[in-house]
């Protein structure tokens, strides 16, 4: 497991403490309601941060292994990029070709 992930989900139950022991304090009714929205709410924004931590290492802007994500050929910003095939030249060439006399 990465230490990130770990610390990221120690940084949520941190934030949430103060709520979840006040309404420990309160009674069991209190409790369960609070806690009720709470998890949810801590589910969510840990996945939030986890999806937002690999949307930035995905696309170049974590970069302390040295890899960016990113393919060979697709910008290094981690999106994929099409390259459409040229459009063949219609008409005679205005460039002479090699050997040849310019008309």
């Amino acid at each position: 497991m990465d230490l990130r992930k770990v610390l990221a989900a120690l940084v949520v139950i941190m934030f949430s403490m103060p709520f979840i022991a006040q309404a420990v304090a309160s009674g069991p009714a209190v409790a369960t309601v609070v806690l009720a929205m709470l998890v949810p709410l801590m589910a969510v924004l840990a996945f939030r941060s986890y999806r937002w931590y690999y949307r930035r290492r995905n696309a170049g802007a974590d970069d302390r292994d040295g890899d960016t994500g990113s393919q060979p050929g697709d910008g290094g910003d981690g999106a994929v990029h099409v390259r459409l095939p040229e459009e063949p030249q219609r008409g005679p060439s205005t460039v002479p070709a090699e050997g040849e006399e310019g008309g």
